[in-house]
C-alpha cells in the first residue's frame, strides 16, 4: 500500500511539475518582455500626446498607460498562479519524503524547482538556489519597480501615485508565499532552538521588506515630487543611475524640412517637459499650447513656427533658443537669460520680459504689442526698432524715449498685416 501511495504521489508530482514549468516559462517570459519593452520605450513616446507604443512580437499598438498598467497587474496574477502550483507541488513532495525519507530527488521529474537542494556538487546547488530564490521572491517586485520608475517620466501625477503602490504590494505578496513555503522549516528550527539557521531564513525576508519600504518611501517623498517639479533625482545614487528626467537632446521632433505654413504637425498640447534636457532639440511647427518647460534645459532649442501660447517657462535654462515665427502670446519670460535669442517674426503680444537679459536678442519683424520689457537688461532702441511694431509696449522711461525718437511710428503701428502671417491662429 505504501508503494502504491508513493507511486501515486510521484505521478502527481510529475504532472504538476509539467504544468508548473509551463506557467514558469510564461511568467519569466512575460516579465522579461515587459522589462525589456519598458526600457526600450523612448522618452519621446512617453511624453507625446497620443502616447502609443508598438509592441514587438505582438505587432500591435497600445497606449503607454495601458501597457504599464497591464504589465504590472498581469505580472502579479501570473506570479500568484505560479506560486499556487508550487505550493501544491511542495505539499506533495513533503508527503513523498514522509513516506520515504531516503527517496533521491534525482528520480523526480527533471525540473529546476524539483532539484533545489538535491545535488551533491555544492557550486551547482548554490547557483540553483540563487536562480530559484531570485525568480520566486525578488523578480516580481524588481520588475514592477522598474516599470514605475520609467512611467513616472510621463508626469501623470495621479496614475504615478497609484502605480507606486504596486511594487510594495508585490513585496507583500512575495513575502506571503515565501513565509508559507518555509513555514515547516522555520517551525522546526524554532522548536530545536537553532536560532542561527532561523535568523538566516528571516534575514533575507527582512532585507527584501526593508529595501522596498525604503524605495517606496523615497519614491513618494523624493523621486515623484522632484520629478513633477522638474528636478533631477538619481533613484539609486551613483551606483545604479535611474534618472527621472526626459532626455530629448538633439532630437528632431519634426523630420521634414518644412516651411512655416501654419500646419502644426506634432501635438504636444499640455505636455510635460519639466526638467527635460532639450539641448539642440527641434520642435519646428509643433503645437505646444499649455506645455510646461519648468526647469528645462533649452540650449540651442528650436521652436521655430510653433504655437507656444500659455507655455510655462519658469526657471528654464535658456541659451540661444530659436523662437523665429513662433506664437508666444502672453507667455511669461521674466527673469530669464535670453541673450542671443532669435525672436524674428515672432508674435510676442503681451509677453512678460520683466527683468530678463535681452542683450543681442533679435526682434526683427516681431510683434511686441503690449509686451512688458520694464527693467530688462541689455535692451536698446536699435533692437526694438527692428520689430514690426511696438504698440502698447511697456518700457523703462529712458528706453521708451529713445525708441520714440528713433522710430515713433512703430509705437502706433496697426497689426492687421501681421495677423495674416500666422494662419494657424
Amino acid at each position: 500500500m505504501t508503494n502504491d501511495n508513493k507511486n501515486l504521489i510521484v505521478s502527481n508530482i510529475e504532472e504538476i511539475s509539467k504544468n508548473s514549468r509551463g506557467i514558469f516559462m510564461i511568467y519569466v517570459g512575460f516579465i522579461s518582455y515587459c522589462g525589456i519593452t519598458a526600457l526600450s520605450i523612448t522618452d519621446e513616446q512617453l511624453i507625446i500626446n497620443d502616447k502609443t507604443i508598438f509592441l514587438p512580437l505582438l505587432n500591435t499598438d497600445i497606449s503607454v498607460t495601458g501597457f504599464f498598467m497591464g504589465a504590472s497587474i498581469t505580472s502579479i496574477f501570473l506570479y500568484i498562479y505560479f506560486n499556487l502550483y508550487l505550493f501544491r507541488l511542495k505539499t506533495l513532495m513533503d508527503d513523498l519524503f514522509i513516506l520515504d525519507p531516503l527517496y533521491n530527488r534525482k528520480y523526480l521529474y527533471p525540473w529546476l524547482f524539483n532539484f533545489q537542494g538535491g545535488t551533491e556538487f555544492k557550486p551547482i546547488e548554490v547557483v540553483q538556489n540563487f536562480i530559484v530564490n531570485f525568480i520566486r521572491w525578488w523578480s516580481l517586485p524588481i520588475v514592477n519597480l522598474l516599470l514605475i520608475l520609467q512611467y513616472v517620466k510621463t508626469h501623470d501625477e495621479d496614475l504615478s501615485v497609484v502605480l507606486g503602490i504596486i511594487p510594495i504590494t508585490s513585496v507583500f505578496i512575495s513575502l506571503f508565499f515565501w513565509i508559507i513555503s518555509e513555514y515547516d522549516s522555520q517551525k522546526k528550527y524554532l522548536e530545536v532552538k537553532n536560532y542561527k539557521l532561523l535568523l538566516r531564513f528571516i534575514s533575507w525576508k527582512l532585507l527584501l521588506l526593508a529595501f522596498f519600504v525604503y524605495t517606496t518611501f523615497r519614491y513618494y517623498f523624493v523621486f515623484l515630487p522632484n520629478t513633477l517639479l522638474g528636478q533631477e533625482v538619481l533613484f539609486f545614487g551613483n551606483a545604479i543611475k535611474v534618472s527621472n528626467m526626459v532626455n530629448l537632446s538633439g532630437k528632431t521632433i519634426v523630420r521634414n524640412n518644412i516651411n512655416c505654413d501654419g500646419q502644426l504637425l506634432v501635438n504636444f498640447v499640455n505636455s510635460h517637459f519639466e526638467g527635460a534636457n532639450l539641448k539642440s532639440s527641434v520642435f519646428k511647427n509643433t503645437d505646444l499650447k499649455g506645455a510646461s518647460f519648468v526647469n528645462a534645459r533649452l540650449h540651442f532649442t528650436n521652436f521655430e513656427c510653433s504655437d507656444l501660447r500659455e507655455v510655462n517657462f519658469s526657471n528654464a535654462d535658456f541659451f540661444h533658443p530659436n523662437f523665429r515665427k513662433a506664437d508666444l502670446r502672453r507667455v511669461k519670460l521674466s527673469n530669464a537669460n535670453l541673450e542671443y535669442t532669435n525672436f524674428e517674426d515672432a508674435d510676442l503680444y503681451g509677453v512678460n520680459f520683466m527683468k530678463s537679459e535681452l542683450s543681442n536678442a533679435k526682434f526683427t519683424g516681431a510683434r511686441l504689442k503690449n509686451a512688458d520689457l520694464r527693467y530688462s537688461k541689455g535692451l536698446n532702441e536699435i533692437q526694438l526698432c527692428e520689430a514690426y511694431h511696438l504698440q502698447g509696449i511697456k518700457l523703462d522711461k529712458v528706453t521708451f524715449d529713445s525708441v520714440n525718437i528713433k522710430c515713433p511710428k512703430k509705437l502706433k503701428h496697426y497689426d492687421e498685416v501681421f495677423n495674416r502671417k500666422f494662419p494657424f491662429r
